[in-house]
Formats: C-alpha cells, structure tokens, sequence
C-alpha cells in the first residue's frame, strides 16, 4: 500500500497504490476507508478535496464468494 498527496490547483489529489484486493469483501472498505483519509488531509491541510486515483495491482474473487456479485 501506499499513498502520494499533491497539491495542484489548490486541491490535494491523492493517489492510492494497493498491491491486491478481494472484490467481494474488502474492495467496498478499501474505496471508502482511502477517500476518508483524503477528506482528512484535506481537512488538516486546508486545501480543497482533489482528484482520488486508485491503483490497483491484482483486483480478484474468489470462486466462492462471486456467485451473487456477477
């Protein structure tokens, strides 16, 4: 995992680099919990929300949990 903040145009953009996520269990909270942090930066940098960008090495499923997800 990693983040990268930058500042452009007066908003903090935030990048967000995850080497995997589970689709069917963690994707939803990953998403969310990432966007948090980049509202909480926001907050204590004093710079508008920006553009969120998540990266995303293997995006996967499992045999078991995708019947209902596709």
């Amino acid at each position: 995992m990693g983040y990268q903040f930058l500042v452009r145009g007066g908003k903090l953009n935030m990048t967000y680099l995850q080497r995997s996520s589970d689709f069917a269990t963690h994707f939803v909270n990953d998403v969310y919990l990432a966007f948090q942090l980049q509202l909480l930066m926001s907050i204590l940098s004093k710079f508008e929300v920006g553009i969120f960008t998540h990266w995303i090495g293997s995006l996967h499923i499992f045999k078991k949990d995708a019947e209902g997800v596709f």
